[in-house]
């Protein structure tokens, strides 16, 4: 799905660091079929991935309307500020840990409103929190952007679905074929306001997922070029995962989706 405009609370960029950057794209392209130019990944000629120096991991930026009065209600809200709110390329961006200490971003878009290219195979699918108190970070991130975390259970889920009210409205002018999909059997109610999901666990992190046409054939050729197999390709509900983490350290998950 191609979109250039996200609603405020809803994650809207991903990043990946790397000691190499230019080797790291050199996997991800071999893997997503990626082409990289100037710290971004690009799909189809669009923008979906930001590809920079450092500690290994995979970092996830919500959009925002105003990142200086975000990081503020962040702080109030319990979170510590990271990186104070900066102008990067294509927005203006800040770096944060919430209560429980995970990694995000908010992202108050200038020349770039975010990923370009989502859903679809290569391009970003989901970030998932994994946090020692879910509900402490409901409460913190339904506070901070206005998400509300619902439990789906039955249909192979036993899980929290993430959702920011609203989105699948805004999804829906994009994609028509959206709301006939999502009622499809074993598609969770509200499933088409989900922007990620929240399991419980430590440590306290964001992880990304990645939509693929065949999550074993992604994994075979992701570990055929250094990556290892964290979890090996598996079945949730219409979903086909694996779990991966690339040459350098940083984990990401490929997600088949078959109803």
């Amino acid at each position: 799905m191609t979109t250039t405009r996200y609603l405020p609370g809803v994650p809207c960029w991903v990043e990946v660091t790397a000691p190499d950057p230019a080797a790291a794209g050199d996997f991800y392209s071999a893997v997503f079929g990626w082409r990289v130019r100037d710290g971004r990944a690009l799909l189809d000629g669009r923008p979906v991935a930001g590809i920079a120096e450092g500690e290994p991991g995979w970092s996830t930026a919500v959009a925002v309307p105003d990142a200086d009065a975000a990081v503020a209600r962040a702080v109030a809200a319990g979170a510590t500020v990271a990186a104070a709110p900066a102008e990067a390329d294509g927005a203006r961006t800040a770096h944060l840990r919430d209560p429980d200490g995970a990694g995000f971003a908010v992202w108050q878009a200038r020349d770039l409103p975010g990923a370009e290219l989502v859903n679809q195979p290569g391009a970003w699918n989901f970030s998932n929190l994994t946090a020692p108190d879910p509900a402490r970070a409901a409460r913190f991130y339904g506070e901070l952007f206005g998400w509300v975390a619902d439990r789906v259970e039955g249909g192979g889920f036993d899980a929290t679905m993430w959702r920011r009210p609203g989105y699948g409205d805004h999804l829906a002018v994009l994609d028509p074929s959206l709301r006939e999909r999502h009622a499809a059997p074993g598609v969770p109610p509200g499933f088409s306001d989900a922007i990620g999901w929240l399991a419980e666990g430590a440590p306290a992190a964001w992880e990304v997922t990645f939509t693929v046409a065949d999550a074993d054939a992604v994994a075979a050729a992701a570990t055929d070029r250094g990556a290892v197999a964290v979890v090996e390709p598996y079945s949730v509900g219409p979903s086909r995962l694996a779990t991966l983490r690339d040459p350098w350290g940083a984990a990401f998950t490929v997600s088949a989706y078959t109803p």
